[in-house]
């Protein structure tokens, strides 16, 4: 009978301690996601961290071009192809401070709940150039109106 208690307790303590790791691993798991400053895709560099691109905007006096993207989204991967095959979007984005926000990003939220942009309600692509300032100077769920882009984008 004091064996069988003995192991009882033994596989319940054995139990606990894996929770605890399966927990640990996980939350660091998800910190770790958090903490990407930057994506590159191809010559071109994404930030990841709003704050610190509207910093680099204001800094250079550069337009800031946010990409709402998704994983699941098809035209949000049609759009992030065109960035390096459309040669013209390419060098227009290479002028400006370039901000990738995902769906799954904690800080997509506060971007949905602002009346500026209603759009990301109805769904992704979307995208917003703002001057240095923060100004909004474009926004459109348009992936393909890659003219409209580079023209605001090269405006002085």
């Amino acid at each position: 009978m004091k064996m069988k208690k003995t192991l009882l307790l033994g596989g319940i303590i054995l139990s606990a301690v894996g929770l605890v790791v399966l927990l640990m691993y996980n939350l660091e798991r998800t910190n770790s996601i958090s903490v990407v400053e930057m994506e590159t895709k191809g010559n071109l560099s994404w930030h990841r961290i709003p704050s610190k691109a509207y910093a680099e905007g204001t800094e250079t006096g550069k337009k800031v071009f946010i990409d709402f993207y998704a994983d699941w989204c098809t035209n949000c991967k049609t759009f992030e192809e065109l960035t390096q095959s459309d040669f013209a979007l390419n060098d227009a984005l290479q002028g400006a401070v370039l901000l990738k926000i995902k769906d799954q990003d904690p800080i997509f939220e506060t971007y949905a709940k602002d009346p500026r942009f209603e759009e990301l309600k109805i769904g992704l692509p979307f995208f917003v150039i703002l001057d240095a300032d923060g100004n909004l100077l474009y926004k459109n769920t348009d992936y393909q109106d890659t003219s409209t882009m580079i023209q605001i984008l090269k405006q002085l």
